[in-house]
Order: C-alpha cells, then structure tokens, then sequence
C-alpha cells in the first residue's frame, strides 16, 4: 500500500492560506496592543494627577519643576531640567509623604533608559512656556493651566527641536524632532506621530500644525 502525502500544489495552498492569516491578525493584535497601551498611560496619568492634587492641598502649591528664570514669559528660560536630574523635582511625591508609590513609566518612551523613563511632568512654569511658546499649538493666548503631564505617544519620541526644546532630550531622528507640536489622535491611526496630554484643568490641546 503506497502512502500519500502533501503535493507540492497542496503545501503552497495551505502556505498561502496561513500567510494571509497571518498579514490580517499581525496588524489587528499589533493595533490592540497600541490602544492598551494608551488605555494604560491615560489611567497612569489619572493617577498622577490624583497625586499632584494630593500634594497640593498638603502644600498649597504644586511641585516645581524646572530650573532658570521663574518668569514664565522668559524667552531664554529652559523648558525642562536636565534629563540627569527628571525625576529629582517629582520625588516629593513619594517621600517623605507617599502621595503615590512610584512614578509610573511611560510604556512608549524609547530614548530614555530606565529608571528615567516616567511619564513627564511639567509645572506651572514649564507648561506656560511649552505651551504659549508655539501660538499655533493652541487657539488661547497666554494660556497654561498649573501643570501638565506629558507621554511621548505610540511614535515614541516626545519631540524636540534641535536646541533642545521643548521635549529637552536629544537627540532624536530627525523626522520626529517636531512632534511636540502633535497631539496624539489615533483616528489618524494607532500608531501617529503626536504625545499624549493631561492639563490640569482637563482642557484639550488642539493640533494647530501648520
């Protein structure tokens, strides 16, 4: 009795079938992974608010961060510390008084190394200045509200110019240096260029991008 097997014709049929499976699945489990994560960083960033308003109502001001000129309208004052330093400024938030346990990591950043790669806070005087420094990011002027929070979004580049600013840490490719002025959206596709935004007074950034 002579055994039978796959022909050739066969195997490339049952190939074929599995590719195209595959090229359907890859792309919706790729896009389900991405709206987890921006799920996650919005809830993380809820909790960090609930955090920042806690230490307000201890200290009747919010947690600086930021090092020059306390001017807000100071052209020449920086935007944000020093990467070395990020996260020197936020720990009054988990001691002495733990307003929340750690500082969560922004699960798309992808320049910054560990333990630094938190989702970004910025004050009162950063924010202002990100914020009001490009007219076309928003339809307000002088607008900041006390605080901002910041993830860098599914492209995983807060967006810097060549200086340095606004982001604050280059180098970065250098098709993603002006993203800062995107607003995530991802009916322009999970995976789009842009950060994501929490203000402090829940107000929404608008893309003005020229």
């Amino acid at each position: 009795m002579k055994n039978k097997g796959f022909t050739l014709i066969e195997l490339l049929i049952v190939v074929a079938i599995i590719s195209i499976l595959a090229a359907i699945a890859v792309p919706n489990f790729l896009e389900a992974q991405t709206r987890s994560k921006v799920s996650r960083v919005k809830s993380d960033m809820r909790t960090l608010s609930l955090a920042v308003e806690s230490y307000f109502i201890d200290h009747g001001a919010y947690p600086k961060r930021h090092y020059g000129s306390d001017n807000p309208d100071d052209e020449e004052g920086h935007f944000v510390p020093d990467l070395a330093t990020r996260l020197d400024d936020m720990k009054v938030l988990t001691t002495p008084v733990a307003y929340i346990t750690t500082l969560p990591v922004d699960v798309f950043e992808k320049t910054v190394p560990p333990p630094l790669n938190k989702i970004d806070y910025y004050d009162y005087v950063t924010t202002y200045r990100a914020i009001n420094y490009f007219p076309k990011f928003t339809g307000h002027t002088k607008y900041a509200p006390a605080y901002m929070l910041v993830s860098v979004g599914p492209d995983g580049y807060i967006g810097v110019l060549g200086g340095g600013a606004p982001g604050g840490y280059p180098p970065q490719p250098y098709q993603w240096q002006q993203t800062f002025f995107d607003v995530y959206d991802p009916t322009n596709g999970t995976i789009s260029a842009g950060n994501i935004y929490r203000l402090q007074n829940n107000a929404e950034l608008v893309t003005l991008r020229e």
